[in-house]
This record gives structure tokens, sequence and C-alpha cells, in this order.
């Protein structure tokens, strides 16, 4: 069977933004990092990138902060330079700006990672030398983590919530199980097909007990979990 190929769905003007990384990213310099992700596959999103900041290849997913915007209809406005990490804690500027097609749905993003890790001590140099030259200081430090697999997206979503909770995953009551459930919901998990078998396994219920739960967070009849 042929290797998967992650721009085989990807709609023409994505296709036509992946074309130009490379440039782009050439033209930011060394320490940068440029990708087009195809929001439609979140599971295996990047479909071009340039520059190796976070370790990610083509047909890597979503990061969690892109899934937590687009389920909370939050793709309305575009991130730009905002602070986040590099997998090797390297510190980043980062911006996302998200791509439509003709008829105003997202249906991809544009993001550019800049590392910053020398930036603090040649600051205070430049301030009094080229101050007006100076790239403004990121606007706000955003939670996103860099994921080589969709698999490592949801465990650690799914870690994120258990966290806060006092019972064991087998033990929970169902007023906390509705709550990690609307928590993930809320991080757009739900987004992702197949994350109900990992969530429905770390809960301990069926995939039917979870669609239900679901939909009482969601306040509907029918799931619209992806199977």
């Amino acid at each position: 069977m042929p290797e998967y190929n992650p721009r085989s769905t990807a709609d023409p003007l994505l296709l036509a933004m992946a074309a130009m990384v490379h440039d782009l990213q050439r033209s930011i310099g060394p320490g940068s990092e440029v990708l087009v992700h195809n929001l439609r596959e979140p599971q295996h999103s990047v479909i071009s990138i340039a520059g190796n900041l976070t370790g990610r290849r083509i047909g890597a997913p979503v990061t969690d902060l892109l899934l937590r915007m687009l389920r909370q209809g939050k793709a309305d406005t575009n991130p730009v330079n905002y602070q986040t990490q590099a997998p090797d804690g390297r510190p980043l500027r980062s911006s996302t700006v998200f791509i439509r097609d003709p008829n105003g749905e997202v249906i991809g993003a544009l993001c550019i990672n800049i590392d910053v890790s020398g930036e603090a001590e040649a600051r205070e140099w430049l301030s009094r030398h080229i101050a007006p030259f100076i790239a403004p200081e990121p606007e706000k430090v955003v939670d996103e983590h860099f994921d080589g697999s969709i698999d490592a997206v949801v465990d650690k979503a799914v870690k994120r919530v258990l966290e806060n909770m006092s019972s064991a995953p087998g033990s929970l009551s169902k007023p906390e199980r509705l709550r990690i459930v609307e928590a993930l919901d809320q991080q757009g998990i739900f987004l992702v097909k197949k994350s109900s078998f990992a969530i429905a396994d770390v809960l301990g219920i069926s995939r039917a007990t979870l669609y239900n739960d679901l939909n009482q967070v969601r306040g509907i009849s029918n799931s619209l979990l992806e199977e």
C-alpha cells in the first residue's frame, strides 16, 4: 500500500500557500520555521514545513492551540506575535494566520515560529543603539504544544484534564466524568477522528456512554463524534 500523502486531500488554495513556505522561511532567515496546516485533516494537518524548530515533519498533527481555537469559534482573529516554547525549551515568537476558502470557511493556517532564545541578551544592547527597529515584545504567552503525532495531542489533553480531578479515572462519578468530557470538548479533541477510542479507554467507559456524555454536555440529541 502506498504511503499516505497529506497533500492529497488539501484544497488547491492550501497547496498554493504550501508552495511558498520554503521561500518565505528563507526570507525570514535562520532560526525560523514556516508551515501550512490543512485544518480539514487535523490528525495529519502539516502539508508543508521549512525550518526545524519544533521537530515536526509533513504529516504531523495540528497543535492543541489550533484545536481549541477552532472548537471555541476563535478563528475569526489571527493570533500574532505570541510567545510559546519549542519542545527543547527554547522560547519562540509565533504567529498564526488562518486561511479561508471563497465561502469564508477556515480551511488552513499559515504558521511562523521564530527562535528568540538569544534575543533577551541582545535586547538591552540594541535598545541603546537601534531601539526603533527592535521587534516588539510578544503580546502574550500562549500554551501550545508541537507534537509529532495526533495520539500525543489527545493523550496530553486527557492527562491535563485528569490532573484537576481528585478521583482515579475508573472511579469517577458521572458529574466528574461530564466535566472531563466538557473540558475535552472545549479543547477541540473531539474534532480529531478516532479520539473517542482513546478517551473511552482512559475513562473506563464504552464509546456509547461517551457519546451520551458528549450529547449531554452539548445539550443535543444526535452525536457529533466522528466515527
